[in-house]
């Protein structure tokens, strides 16, 4: 039980009341009424709150975190009461954050119920940990409140920014990528990979005539060709402690995180298998290129717990590690360390 800012004001008036009837009788007189009825309201208040156990809250939000991106998390609120309430409620929010403000002020009807939502967008990866939601009821005669103790605590890991590849996904499906400079061209070319036999036209190239498909029409038919597909492309990404310098919240090893997170999505949807290499003062993690189903899933989980070393970066021991696990052609992209 607490007593709110109300009561105190109202128990400040009665005392002013009484004080005052030394100087004017009449004034003792409704000092002891005005302090029997505060008595009768603060015992209603007590009744009407603690007769039954009338609130209940739960928190629902996403089961991981997108690291720099804002992440939405929900309290639904249930009343029990049979009188409308006034309820502040306190979510223990991770103590990263550095908010101990974070109060919501909402009414609820006779048995209603509501649902509050707020944003949080952390600025690390790691496990974030919730703790309980506190609510704080009051009645409408407002000089008591009822504190609740309400939903269970609860971990939540924070991965590199997922977000943004169900963003550029989705802008694929809308025909939106031209706004960001993004054109999808198909090239011709004089590549190794055989994609289909056409009809000769004006402008193709005489070398790719398929004479035996011609011979078979009676009629020129050429060699159609397409870019290479399933080719390996690895992000190599420095850990050195260059990558430790923060920029809007972040450091650039998030950014590098984030980076090659999107350049292994674009690989995989267009049929590359997509791999990563880690380093610092040593070569650190290695994950084989693939285009499977669930190889994202492995490269959040492996990119997940990613930290600096402080050392320098050991470029040595990188090549020599890349020649022992890669031994056929790929594609290397390194992220680069310059400040964005």
């Amino acid at each position: 039980m607490y007593l709110t800012r109300r009561f105190y004001i109202a128990l400040t008036f009665v005392i002013l009341l009484l004080g005052s009837g030394y100087a004017f009788a009449p004034l003792f007189v409704a000092g002891q009424w005005a302090l029997l009825l505060l008595i009768l309201l603060v015992a209603a208040d007590a009744f009407l709150l603690y007769r039954v156990r009338g609130i209940r809250a739960f928190r629902s939000c996403a089961d991981r975190f997108s690291n720099g991106d804002e992440n939405e998390v929900r309290i639904r609120l249930e009343s029990s009461y049979r009188h409308p309430v006034r309820l502040e409620v306190i979510d223990e929010i991770p103590f990263i954050f550095q908010q101990r403000d974070r109060q919501m002020r909402v009414a609820l009807r006779r048995e209603g119920e509501k649902t509050l939502v707020y944003s949080l967008r952390p600025t690390r990866r790691g496990v974030y940990s919730f703790g309980r939601i506190r609510v704080f009821a009051a009645t409408r005669i407002g000089f008591l409140s009822r504190r609740y103790t309400c939903a269970e605590p609860q971990d939540i890991k924070v991965y590199p920014s997922y977000r943004m590849l169900h963003h550029y996904e989705l802008l694929a499906i809308s025909n939106n990528l031209t706004e960001l400079g993004i054109k999808r061209i198909r090239r011709v070319g004089h590549h190794t990979e055989f994609e289909q036999i056409k009809d000769y036209v004006k402008g193709d190239d005489y070398r790719t005539i398929n004479w035996k498909a011609s011979a078979r029409r009676h009629q020129l038919m050429v060699n159609v060709y397409q870019d290479e597909r399933s080719q390996q492309i690895y992000n190599v990404i420095d850990k050195g402690r260059v990558m430790q310098q923060a920029f809007r919240g972040m450091t650039l090893l998030d950014y590098a995180i984030n980076a090659s997170l999107v350049l292994s999505f674009v690989a995989m949807k267009k049929e590359d298998k997509a791999g990563l290499a880690t380093f610092g003062k040593s070569f650190d993690s290695f994950v084989p290129a693939s285009k499977q189903t669930g190889h994202m899933q492995s490269l959040l989980e492996s990119l997940y717990s990613q930290q600096t070393d402080f050392g320098e970066t050991d470029f040595s021991s990188l090549c020599v590690h890349l020649n022992k696990y890669v031994g056929k052609r790929s594609c290397w992209c390194f992220i680069p360390i310059s400040r964005p």
